[in-house]
């Protein structure tokens, strides 16, 4: 007869979870739609496209599938990690966690680094969206805008099925999306807005919330791997130009960071004193991560295998079981609320959307090193190194930041086997984002920047915890005086240049959209057209804006303003892109028929915005 007695009360919780979702998959294989997946089958075996509907079957039948295999597993070894184990792990818990200096001072140095932090990303915050926040927003978040019949705007949002499932162009991030829309709803009520508005600082509220959350808690981390010098971790992540750009957009990226740095202090913990609390939250922050945006897989897997590989090197097998049991849980939990995606995703990729001629190459690496270091520009589109006008000597210091960045994580992978606290340590983001880059190369496509923003807080971890903190007493007092000043001018030099560029990136815009979308004409009443970079996302700004992918199509705009007797303003998206993507339509740009009305410059070349207007015919300069 089995006695409760000899489980714990997280343990009996836990056992309780696993049969829930045991009997949740028993139902759904039991019960589901039989029709729908035939369908899909079908579908997919004559190479036509699936609906909604055909991937949230497809999807929650793996998670079905997922939440039997982990709840049957998970039920039949209860007797073993859901045992109590009487004082375990106590004597070394001290509060919540355990810092080696005063709470005083990590609050004060924290929280002025989230000040400083709030600071450089609100102004951004009202900013028009880019390319791919104004795409989340209307196929997303809020929806659309359309002209009625009577010349008035008629708002269609979007369905909330459609929020959580919909992931045709792999870029819905679940979490963002949630948070987005309610963040909105919650200006829309407060402030009795009508539908057919939208305000792009209350979409992006959660992910500036979370960006500077993940100020303070970098700060905490620091501390933790390294004591006082570990305050300085913090602050340089605030002035850093990435997390300012990416902590002020309506994406996933803000809170898949602060998730990623609460996830390796949930684990330290973990593996300090094994309670279930901790690997419970740690999962958690896996978990949100993922659906924050499922690209960072990569450093979720790093930091459990490190971690496992460790706990089977002490023979800490309850320790282990509880981490797996932990994960894997929070795996059924994403596969119930991402599953539908995956499908969608797997479509998107067999499509060869994401198939292109840029490949990593020794000077992409190159440059992906200098702009992780210093933050200066870099394109991923052209590749092509910019060096910024008042930091004539970037690339050599960029050079110099990464040589020391890159040994410090080196240093730190070689001793993660043996050091739990190293293997929490930057050298994690390492170790991901080579996996990252691994992948993109042998599959040769295209790697974006935000597929490696986690190695930002290697970077910031690094400059702020020192060359070696864990081994002070094994070197000399020479070699230790000369890391210790390598690094206060390596960290030095970071501030300087990450503080210029920050300023830099809160005065110009990222793609200045809305700025192009109020410039009217000489008149009222003109016919506007959209070419290049967001030409679908413009529909956001102009619901009723042509949008021009030909010479042909253009041609039809003229045509249809000379009919209604209107001027012709084409807005063009990226003039350094549309060059070189639509030749002709460029080349009739440029030529004497159209002038140029505005000129909007973003902080990439070629996501600014320019205003072109068709000259009437007795005012064409000849060239």
């Amino acid at each position: 007869m089995c006695r409760l007695d000899r489980f714990s009360r997280i343990g009996l919780g836990l056992g309780a979870v696993c049969a829930g979702f045991f009997l949740m998959g028993l139902v759904w294989l039991g019960c589901g739609d039989d029709h729908v997946l035939s369908q899909s089958v079908k579908r997919r075996a004559h190479g036509r496209e699936l609906r909604l509907e055909h991937h949230m079957a497809l999807g929650f039948e793996r998670a079905a599938w997922a939440g039997l295999v982990v709840g049957g597993a998970g039920m039949m070894t209860l007797s073993y990690w859901g045992r109590r184990e009487v004082g375990a792990g106590r004597s070394e818990a001290v509060g919540w966690v355990r810092v080696p200096i005063p709470w005083r001072a990590v609050v004060v140095v924290g929280g002025l680094s989230m000040v400083v932090s709030a600071g450089l990303r609100w102004p951004r915050l009202g900013h028009s969206f880019w390319t791919d926040e104004a795409y989340a927003a209307r196929a997303y978040v809020w929806g659309v805008n359309e002209r009625a019949s009577d010349g008035g705007m008629v708002h269609r949002p979007v369905a909330w099925s459609r929020a959580l499932f919909l992931n045709e162009r792999s870029n819905n991030h679940v979490w963002c999306t949630v948070e987005a829309r309610v963040s909105h709803w919650v200006w829309r009520v407060v402030g009795g807005r009508a539908g057919t508005e939208f305000s792009e600082v209350a979409m992006r509220m959660p992910a500036f919330l979370w960006g500077v959350a993940t100020v303070g808690a970098t700060t905490l981390l620091g501390v933790m791997l390294a004591g006082r010098g570990g305050l300085a971790a913090g602050l340089l992540l605030a002035v850093h130009p990435w997390h300012v750009r990416f902590a002020t957009e309506m994406r996933g990226y803000s809170a898949m960071l602060l998730a990623l740095v609460l996830g390796l202090i949930f684990l330290r913990q973990a593996l300090s004193d094994g309670r279930w609390r901790w690997w419970l939250l740690a999962a958690a922050m896996n978990l949100w991560a993922l659906l924050a945006f499922a690209g960072c897989v990569y450093f979720p897997l790093v930091t459990c295998g490190l971690a496992a590989g460790w706990l089977v090197r002490g023979r800490r097998w309850t320790w282990l079981s509880r981490l797996v049991l932990a994960n894997a849980l929070a795996g059924v939990c994403f596969l119930w609320t991402y599953g539908p995606s995956l499908s969608q995703l797997s479509e998107y990729l067999r499509r060869g959307n994401e198939v292109s001629a840029y490949r990593v190459t020794a000077g992409w690496l190159g440059q992906l090193g200098e702009s992780l270091c210093l933050g200066v520009p870099w394109s991923v589109m052209s590749l092509e190194w910019r060096e910024v006008a008042w930091m004539p000597s970037a690339s050599v210091a960029g050079w110099a930041t990464a040589l020391v960045a890159g040994l410090l994580v080196l240093r730190a992978a070689a001793w993660s086997w043996w050091c739990p606290r190293l293997l929490l340590g930057p050298g994690l983001m390492g170790v991901g984002a080579a996996l990252m880059i691994s992948q993109s190369a042998v599959m040769g496509t295209l790697l974006l920047i935000w597929y490696v923003l986690p190695v930002v807080l290697g970077v910031v971890l690094l400059l702020g915890t020192g060359p070696d903190p864990w081994a002070v007493g094994a070197a000399g007092r020479g070699r230790r005086v000369m890391l210790a000043g390598g690094q206060v001018v390596t960290a030095a030099v970071c501030l300087v240049v990450w503080t210029g560029s920050s300023l830099a990136m809160g005065v110009l815009p990222r793609q200045p959209m809305r700025d192009a979308a109020r410039v009217e004409g000489a008149r009222a009443g003109s016919l506007q057209a959209v070419v290049g970079i967001s030409d679908q996302q413009m529909k956001l700004y102009v619901p009723d804006v042509m949008v021009v992918k030909s010479a042909a199509d253009l041609e039809v705009a003229e045509r249809a303003a000379a009919r209604e007797g209107k001027s012709l303003l084409v807005k063009v998206g990226g003039w350094e892109a549309t060059r070189e993507r639509l030749p002709e339509v460029a080349a009739r740009l440029r030529g004497d028929e159209y002038e140029t009305v505005a000129d909007f410059p973003g902080w990439e070349p070629m996501f600014g915005y320019r205003v072109l207007q068709k000259r009437p015919m007795g005012l064409r300069e000849r060239p």
